[in-house]
């Protein structure tokens, strides 16, 4: 769906010659664990020492700040209608981690607009110069916030999981905004999965679907798998780190951090996106069945 509004254009998102890089969560498909990954990367990376914001677009049904156990005294809606300076919307949640928490549904009256939306993401690049890396948990079906997001972003994380339903869902949603916008940039990241091997099927299955009907490839950027600790700190609303440290969980988080620095942080601008280290780019069409 090409949106036709000055503001939602999609080449003006595309200008990326400023500081900070931006990266979204994206997913087809509701219960994606798409705020549970970005949480605890933002966590990841900024304990690696990179300034990361982490911004919650899931308007009337965020859900960030109940990961992070905080009531929110600013929100995204603040900034959108010019309520508050926009750095001044951000809630601190440790050393190089801010958050900008989703409007709530409970509020009356916090309605969202394309056109406040788009030029808040116009802007944004020079209104969080202070940030190496801005990072979005966006919301499901919300199209029009999407493509303004993803168009805008260096890199586009979607996350599926085994799901047959997930598959599919996430297929359609990297149509549409391919549609939109020819040159986005996508990677998978499997979550839940069993094993790395199983993770590796789960992405072939999207990734031949998309190089026969979208003649277009995105590359693999990892997994999660299910472990027990990943609930737990849900439940604590704390992040795997803090609950947790010798989850196996962490190293995995570690590993997409590592990938995120290097693609989004310290690659020159020509540099073209890679697949995942020990994935064959190469998918076999018979992987999939009819």
């Amino acid at each position: 769906m090409k949106l036709n509004n000055r503001l939602l254009d999609i080449d003006s998102l595309l200008d990326k010659s400023d500081e900070p890089s931006l990266m979204s969560i994206i997913s087809g498909k509701g219960g994606a664990g798409k705020s549970v990954i970005a949480y605890n990367l933002a966590d990841s990376l900024a304990n690696q020492g990179i300034r990361t914001l982490l911004v919650d677009t899931d308007w009337n049904f965020g859900n960030l700040h109940l990961l992070a156990n905080l009531i929110p005294k600013t929100t995204l809606y603040d900034i959108t209608e010019g309520r508050l300076p926009a750095v001044e919307a951000a809630t601190k949640l440790k050393n190089n981690l801010d958050l900008i928490i989703a409007p709530s549904a409970i509020q009356s009256g916090i309605e969202f607009s394309v056109k406040r939306f788009a030029r808040f993401i116009e802007r944004i690049r020079s209104d969080f110069r202070s940030y190496d890396l801005i990072l979005f948990d966006t919301p499901t079906g919300q199209i029009d916030l999407l493509n303004i997001i993803s168009a805008a972003s260096d890199l586009n994380l979607f996350v599926i999981n085994p799901e047959l339903t997930s598959i599919a869902n996430n297929f359609g949603l990297l149509k549409l905004l391919i549609q939109s916008n020819s040159q986005l940039n996508s990677h998978i990241f499997v979550n839940r999965a069993d094993s790395g091997k199983d993770s590796e099927y789960i992405y072939r299955k999207l990734a031949t679907l998309a190089g026969r009907y979208l003649k277009r490839i995105p590359f693999y950027a990892g997994y999660l798998y299910v472990h027990q600790s990943i609930v737990e700190s849900v439940e604590r609303q704390k992040t795997l780190l803090e609950t947790d440290s010798e989850s196996p969980l962490n190293a995995q988080f570690s590993t997409l951090c590592s990938f995120v620095t290097e693609e989004l942080l310290e690659r020159d601008k020509d540099k073209q996106p890679k697949a995942f280290k020990g994935i064959n780019s190469e998918i076999l069409l018979a992987d999939i069945k009819e």
